[in-house]
């Protein structure tokens, strides 16, 4: 069981330090796309000279924002679920209905990884280049599967510590609150 908890030790500091490099990755990528829309505004309306590119990346830095957003999200605990409905269950369902939607997401996360790897690999975007930039599309299309594996970790990660807590003693009632504990009468 220790180590166990020590292989999951050593995922969880790789996780946390890709999720801290994705958060400098978006701040960067944000950063750029608010500049590149500024510089676009200026020259296409006060200068008269429209950037043919500008709009192209702006559209291409909002995927990898999306993609690296969601992975930082998903590390957050930011994704959107409905706690209504887990916090009326008992704690064997509320386990239940977590298990149950990891899967499902691990399922959708899973198919989306796997054709993302196709499409990235297939012909048409190997040899294909962006209309505005020429640059090779796989550049684009690679943000697809490689952050889709990324999650697909983290999400495994998290369904196991649903059975595996941090701490060995989590969820076991503290002395003080079994005292307090009325008997059966």
């Amino acid at each position: 069981m220790q180590s166990l908890q020590n292989i999951l030790f050593m995922c969880e500091k790789f996780n946390e330090a890709l999720v801290k490099l994705f958060r400098y990755v978006l701040i960067f990528a944000v950063s750029a796309q608010i500049l590149l829309i500024f510089a676009t505004v200026v020259f296409r309306y006060f200068l008269n000279r429209p950037l043919s590119w500008s709009d192209e990346l702006a559209t291409f830095l909002l995927v990898y924002i999306t993609f690296f957003g969601c992975f930082v999200a998903a590390n957050s605990n930011k994704l959107v679920k409905i706690e209504l409905a887990l916090n009326i269950m008992g704690p064997f369902l509320k386990k239940f209905a977590q298990v149950l939607a990891k899967l499902a997401s691990l399922f959708l996360i899973g198919i989306v990884c796997f054709y993302g790897y196709k499409f990235l690999f297939s012909p048409i975007i190997q040899n294909q280049k962006s209309p505005a930039m020429m640059l090779p599309m796989y550049f684009f299309f690679w943000v697809t599967p490689v952050m889709m594996m990324f999650l697909f970790f983290t999400e495994t990660l998290s369904l196991i510590r649903i059975f595996v807590p941090k701490d060995p003693h989590e969820g076991m009632p503290l002395p003080a609150e079994l005292e307090k504990e009325e008997p059966l009468a």
